[in-house]
């Protein structure tokens, strides 16, 4: 980590400009070089940086630029080392944007400027990155994007290459996917931005009179407490604000939940300090399938004050004990269980079908496993592939799933390997009974 510090940093901003250095390694006997993933990103921000180093004048500088590399991506991003520093810096500025560059410059492949969420200051620069990214002759497309370290930043914005899934974690992840010329692109263009990003004010260019708000702008601002919700109004628009994710350590799950959750888990983790992850939705909108086939919405009551979101009291903080009843997922070391009861569902009201229908059409692999029959397969919307299996436990139903970003799973045997090695069975097990409790 380096920062280059301003003399004179009004708005106390900073850019931070980021890549992750950690990659799969090896599995079984083949090498993963990790070209694309992320040698790529970690030689582009070397070259950002050399790049400022040689046309970057401090004099003109207004706001501090850090260069960062993480270690974890691969293995627990929510909880890697961008997640500890990026904690760290929003707590000593006032405003804050990562630009994080991850698997970037593979050959025949369009560059995608991705963010975490839809706030003002990434609007505008995903807009501003790519008119001059195009304007480079760069193909160049936008996009959401949360499966990098720019997600544990307020702003968070993401360079990588489309259509990496052939390539990456594979043994096939050699230089020879990269076009060179590409990544010094890149790296000149974004470093000629973020000079000129440095010399304005502000982190965007919209004026304050005419800024917007998002959701996800007040939301964190606000961080809110496990079962606490307010409504505020924001340029004649009103915001039910309810924080949804939660994660503690067994003993703090013990404490919120008065459940033994020590005594029903531990022995099953690989570490006895790993973090349990609680899903707790506050649906205010649910679609719900119709006879025809078609969806139609409905407006339901907040969870927490039990009102619609008119009827909440302005600014009004309330308040509400959460319970295991609540809770709609639970997911720790990689694994994880949904359940859906009506009271938890969000989204449509038939969920499970929807789920299970993706599931088993995507599926790579099908096979019994121990009485589960297990579907190994691709999920676009969250850009990695999965393992899951149903269980049913008298009227309710769950799916129980682990994620494998990171492992190269080709055959029932290494599927098997990680079920085993994650000790998935009995862990889906005891959450289910957690659940069922």
């Amino acid at each position: 980590m380096g920062i280059i510090k301003s003399n004179n940093n009004p708005k106390n901003q900073a850019i931070v400009i980021s890549a992750h250095f950690d990659h799969v390694g090896s599995y079984k006997n083949s090498l993963y070089a990790g070209a694309l993933d992320n040698a790529s990103g970690v030689s582009t921000v070397l070259e950002i940086t050399r790049y400022l180093s040689e046309n970057l004048k401090k004099e003109e500088m207004k706001k501090d630029i850090i260069i960062a590399f993480f270690n974890l991506e691969e293995e627990i991003l929510r909880l890697g080392g961008s997640s500890k520093l990026a904690k760290d810096i929003e707590s000593n500025y006032d405003s804050v944007v990562d630009i994080n560059i991850d698997c970037i410059g593979m050959k025949d492949s369009k560059t995608v400027v991705g963010y975490n969420y839809s706030t003002l200051i990434n609007d505008n620069i995903v807009k501003e990155i790519e008119a001059m990214l195009v304007e480079s002759s760069i193909d160049t497309t936008t996009g959401e994007y949360s499966t990098s370290d720019h997600i544990n930043f307020e702003n968070g914005i993401c360079l990588y290459s489309e259509n990496q899934n052939d390539v990456i974690h594979t043994v096939n992840d050699t230089v020879d996917n990269l076009s060179l010329e590409t990544i010094e692109q890149v790296s000149h263009s974004l470093g000629d931005y973020i000079i000129n990003l440095c010399k304005r004010d502000e982190l965007t260019k919209i004026d304050s009179d005419d800024q917007t708000t998002t959701y996800s702008e007040i939301i964190k601002k606000e961080r809110l407490d496990i079962g606490t919700c307010k409504v505020v109004e924001k340029n004649g628009k009103k915001y039910h604000l309810s924080e949804q994710i939660f994660w503690f350590n067994l003993l703090e799950a013990e404490e919120q939940f008065n459940y033994p959750f020590r005594e029903k888990l531990e022995d099953l983790l690989s570490d006895e300090d790993s973090f349990i992850f609680f899903h707790i939705p506050n649906t205010l909108y649910l679609y719900e399938k119709q006879s025809d086939e078609k969806y139609t919405g409905k407006d339901l009551k907040c969870n927490i004050a039990d009102l619609y979101v008119d009827e909440h009291e302005l600014n009004k903080l309330y308040k509400r004990k959460i319970t295991l009843d609540d809770v709609a997922e639970i997911s720790v070391e990689g694994l994880q269980v949904n359940t859906f009861v009506d009271k938890n569902l969000y989204f449509y009201n038939d969920q499970y079908t929807i789920e299970e229908r993706k599931i088993i059409d995507n599926a790579e692999i099908v096979f019994n496993y121990k009485n589960n029959d297990i579907y190994f397969y691709y999920d676009e919307q969250q850009e990695s592939k999965y393992l899951s299996t149903f269980i049913e436990k008298g009227e309710n139903k769950y799916i129980c799933s682990i994620q494998c970003k990171g492992l190269n799973l080709i055959t029932e045997e290494d599927i098997i390997k990680v079920i085993e090695e994650k000790n998935a069975i009995a862990l889906w097990e005891a959450i289910i009974e957690i659940f069922e409790q």
